[in-house]
């Protein structure tokens, strides 16, 4: 026989107990911890970053998932992405933007938003060698990210000796490019007093 809980001056039949107490206005995850149902189950861990077409380099220094115009990563309950930005490779990560929507294009689709995340809707871990960001979705909500990712700037290259930068000096010779009058005898001075 179904139920009947008449509370606020209507009856309500065959409600579960999560139902019964939301309309008698407890509160659900106060009462009951268990209402909810398999929509919080995750679906694990995938990595991100080494296969073809997953992700690139947008400057030298700045790495994204995914085009802002594009379709974004499923982040389901509880998943845990291992985000790998190639090409940032030996370097610290300077930031992490994640941005999370409830669309899978939100750019493409009218009305659609996203927002920053935060919370335990997108927890960040990066590894010690910063090779790997850990992101995680600790909530049952399922949504869709997309991660930016800065680097330290590679530092300065310093040019090579024969690239031409700077007079080329045949020591052997004793014979310089032009760019200068030092000989054999004055190089040999310049290394003593080193």
């Amino acid at each position: 026989m179904p139920s009947v809980v008449r509370t606020k001056k209507f009856a309500v039949r065959g409600l579960s107990a999560c139902a019964w107490l939301a309309v008698a206005g407890i509160p659900i995850a106060l009462a009951v911890p268990g209402c909810q149902g398999r929509e919080c189950e995750s679906d694990g861990y995938k990595d991100y970053g080494y296969g073809p077409g997953e992700g690139h380099l947008v400057t030298a220094d700045i790495w994204e998932s995914t085009p802002n115009y594009a379709n974004w990563l499923a982040f389901g309950p509880y998943h845990l992405w291992g985000i790998h930005p190639v090409g940032l490779e030996g370097r610290d990560i300077l930031r992490v933007d994640v941005y999370y929507s409830a669309d899978q294009n939100p750019n493409a689709t009218p009305g659609s938003n996203y927002t920053i995340g935060a919370g335990n809707g997108a927890i960040e871990q990066i590894s010690p060698d910063s090779r790997t960001v850990l992101l995680s979705n600790a909530t049952c909500a399922p949504n869709y990210v997309r991660i930016v990712i800065q680097a330290d700037p590679l530092p300065p290259t310093v040019p090579a000796a024969d690239s031409g930068v700077g007079p080329a000096i045949n020591v052997e010779a004793g014979v310089d490019s032009g760019a200068t009058d030092l000989d054999a005898a004055d190089l040999d001075a310049a290394d003593a007093s080193d």
